[in-house]
């Protein structure tokens, strides 16, 4: 072993023994130094009692306040992190060094720390609520209703306004699950009055009428048109799964579908009875004179003509 003193290396003890410096200390802590010391950690949070190595509760404290000073900030919506160039510069030094560095920035880290603690629990208290309105209006996308709600969360965002003082997220959501609420429960309304009305079409006509039970519930399911969904969003949760499984727009489209799936449905009933059945869309055009209607008669009824010679026609 090799000690250094003054630059001039003594060694004792077996050749090969590994090599350690020692170098002497420059700086003396005086018993209020370390009292205040422990002070400073101990409102961090660290517990520090007059037995315990001052210098491994300094890389304690240091560590605990980086993490602070991380969850104080971070991507939009949140501010800024906080600079830690201060912490680091600690974290470099060694010994009493770094010990003395701390007393010296005590009064400066001591209100930091506590502003940084406030602000990461306010930011884990916040986020919950601020990505379930990023799911609302995200599920939402698409209704012209949500386009108030939608700027003012940009405006959160774009101005990092996460941890104001006020809260501007839980008045946001509650207005997003309104809007989205009623948007999706009219939906399903203008889907259920569609069914009705095309369901009683459906049982009126005179193939429908004549199949059997079992072959009218094997041509709904076939359709998709059994039924009418439930629709379930009486809590914001339920409403956010009910709109994750089918968006406004999706009962839209769904709608909009209905019409062509009825009609297949009595195409299909028809064909029971009557196998040849053929089905013929006429062409549509717009008609401005006596000779357009007469030329548009004729090429329909050459249409229609040939296709009788193949079976009963149903024109749709």
């Amino acid at each position: 072993m090799e000690i250094c003193v003054s630059g001039d290396p003594y060694r004792f003890g077996r050749r090969g023994t590994s090599k350690t410096e020692f170098r002497t200390e420059s700086i003396i802590l005086t018993g209020p130094d370390k009292l205040k010391l422990r002070g400073l950690f101990q409102d961090a949070g660290i517990a520090a009692k007059a037995s315990d190595d001052l210098e491994a509760k300094a890389t304690e404290y240091l560590t605990l306040a980086e993490t602070l000073a991380r969850k104080a900030g971070g991507a939009a919506p949140l501010p800024e992190a906080p600079k830690t160039t201060k912490l680091a510069d600690l974290r470099a030094r060694v010994g009493n060094d770094r010990l003395k560095g701390l007393l010296d920035e005590a009064d400066t880290l001591k209100p930091e720390a506590a502003k940084w603690k406030k602000q990461a629990e306010l930011a884990a208290k916040r986020v919950p609520e601020w990505e379930k309105l990023q799911k609302f209006l995200n599920a939402g996308a698409g209704v012209g209703a949500l386009t108030e709600a939608e700027t003012a969360a940009k405006g959160i965002l774009d101005g990092r306004l996460f941890l104001d003082n006020s809260d501007h997220v839980p008045p946001l959501l509650k207005q997003a699950a309104q809007t989205l609420r009623a948007a999706v429960t009219g939906a399903h309304s203008a889907f259920a009055k569609r069914h009705a009305e095309l369901l009683a079409e459906l049982e009126a006509s005179d193939a429908w009428q004549k199949i059997s039970g079992t072959q009218r519930i094997t041509i709904m399911s076939e359709e998709g048109i059994s039924l009418v969904p439930d629709l379930g969003v009486g809590s914001d949760d339920q409403l956010l799964s009910a709109l994750q499984h089918m968006p406004v727009s999706s009962w839209n489209d769904k709608t909009a579908a209905l019409t062509a799936r009825f009609q297949n449905a009595a195409r299909k009933a028809a064909r029971l009875l009557e196998p040849k059945t053929q089905y013929v869309t006429l062409k549509s055009g717009t008609l401005r004179t006596d000779a357009d209607v007469k030329a548009w008669l004729g090429t329909q009824e050459t249409k229609l003509l040939a296709e009788l010679k193949k079976g009963p026609v149903v024109v749709g």
